[in-house]
């Protein structure tokens, strides 16, 4: 089996319930764990990737935040999003749908035919977030 190789970026988020194995501190703002050709990314949310504080803004600004947290993530893999295979994005209400995707098509405007994206509607449990990517 290959080495499964972990990139992190930004400072780590504090999270009182959620730890890190890699950073006891809490959790980075993006982490990439890369196997061979294969990339997988944790959810991404809009917080800035220097200071870990969250960008304020409403759906729009927070998605453009969280693809571009998602987009250096990749490109520190080795990958950028023209290899992507699926997306999932989690909103925290529905009616931000239309919005978000038009922000979504701006960074996969390849993925209206060849990836598949889920949008699901879901309880995230910071209040300040409105979308999380995965």
């Amino acid at each position: 089996m290959e080495k499964v190789e972990r990139f992190y970026i930004g400072p780590q988020i504090d999270m009182p319930k959620i730890r890190s194995e890699a950073r006891a501190g809490g959790v980075p703002t993006v982490a990439v764990a890369k196997m061979g050709n294969l990339v997988f990314t944790n959810g991404v949310v809009s917080n800035h990737p220097e200071t870990g504080e969250h960008v304020a803004g409403d759906i729009r600004v927070q998605t453009r935040q969280g693809l571009e947290n998602l987009k250096m993530g990749l490109e520190k893999a080795g990958t950028r999003f023209e290899n992507v295979v699926m997306v999932h994005a989690f909103l925290k209400n529905m009616e931000d749908w239309p919005a978000y995707h038009d922000v979504y098509i701006e960074y996969f405007p390849h993925s209206i035919w060849s990836i598949e994206e889920r949008v699901l509607l879901v309880f995230i449990w910071s209040a300040e977030w409105s979308v999380e990517v995965i």
